[in-house]
Order: C-alpha cells, then structure tokens, then sequence
C-alpha cells in the first residue's frame, strides 16, 4: 500500500512537468517507438544487401563450359579437379528479392494502417463534437436542422467510404506482393496506431 501512496505522490509532486517515464512511454507509443516496424526495417535492408551481394557474386557462364567435353581420360581427369559444378540458381538469389518485398510489404502495410488508425480517432472525434455542439445547439433553441436530411447525407456518405474501401483493398492487394507480410504490418500497425 506504501508503494502505490509513494507512486501517487511522486506523479502528483512532477506537477505540469513530463517525467522521463511519461516521454518515454509516449515515445513507445509512436510510430519510431515500434519494435516491430524497426525490425521489418533490419530485415528490408539485410535482404537489400544480400541481394546486392548476390548480383555482384553471381557466377558468370563461363564459355569453356558451355564448349563439348573432351574426349580423352587424362584431360577429363585433369579438367575434373579443377572445373567446378555447373552454376544453378542459389539460395540467396531466390531467397533475398522476397526478403525485400515481404520486408516492404510490412512496412507499407504497418504506416498505412498507422496513419489510418490517427486519421479515424481525429474524425471521430470531430464529429463527435460536431454532434455535442448541434445538440447543444439546438437545445438551447439556437438552431434548427433537418435530422431527416442529416441522415441521408450520412447512408451516403457510408456507402460511398464502402465503395471507396472496397477500390483501396484492391488496389493495396495488387500492389503488395506478400499478403502475409502486409496483413501483419497492417495489424501491427493499427495496434501502434
């Protein structure tokens, strides 16, 4: 019980003042403060420089290999210890593109679903306001409106966020090439948001 009368009191002492606690819970908080969007961001440039790495250290064909072989025992034996197995495709060359995309995909998917999330709380907000103050308003008998008419502008206004919601998925689905990566991103990112 000491311990949570001793935290009240120092949280009440700070005053107007932030502590360092609060900024750095607010920070935590933010779209800089993800654990997850920096680790996306880790992956997505491991991956870019892998795959950098895998263009500058691809074998080239080389045109002795691609001649007939030869036909007798001794220069096979000899060509056999020195010649190396045909190049295929390797793993990272496979592997790093996808790092990259997915790696993308979570980021965009995260930032977007961040921004949305804000975009929303603020409207809702305003409009709750708005609402309170007509309210208010019309209460106090200062103003007359037509809630017939409200209502209509708002079934319009749903199914146009409907139907522009729908061309946004379809959009995002086409241009995220993981959809795995980007649901994640998206989830992780409304969470943060």
């Amino acid at each position: 019980m000491r311990y949570y009368q001793r935290m009240e009191h120092d949280q009440t002492a700070s005053g107007p003042l932030q502590s360092g606690e609060a900024v750095a819970r607010r920070a935590a908080r933010s779209l800089v403060g993800s654990k997850s969007l920096w680790t996306a961001i880790l992956i997505t440039v491991l991956g870019a420089v892998s795959w950098g790495y895998a263009a500058f250290t691809r074998p080239a064909p080389d045109a002795a290999n691609l001649t007939a072989p030869s036909s007798s025992f001794a220069e096979r034996s000899a060509d056999a210890s020195v010649r190396e197995i045909p190049p295929g495709e390797r793993l990272i060359d496979k592997s790093a593109p996808r790092t990259v995309r997915y790696g993308l995909s979570f980021i965009a998917a995260f930032i977007v679903a961040f921004f949305v999330k804000k975009f929303i709380k603020s409207v809702l907000l305003i409009a709750g306001l708005l609402v309170a103050a007509i309210a208010a308003l019309k209460y106090f008998g200062l103003f007359e409106y037509d809630w017939n008419a409200a209502q209509q502008q708002v079934e319009q206004g749903v199914e146009l966020a409907r139907q522009e919601s729908g061309r946004v998925a379809k959009v995002v689905s086409e241009y995220l090439p993981s959809s795995v990566a980007g649901g994640l991103g998206a989830v992780f990112g409304a969470r943060r948001g």
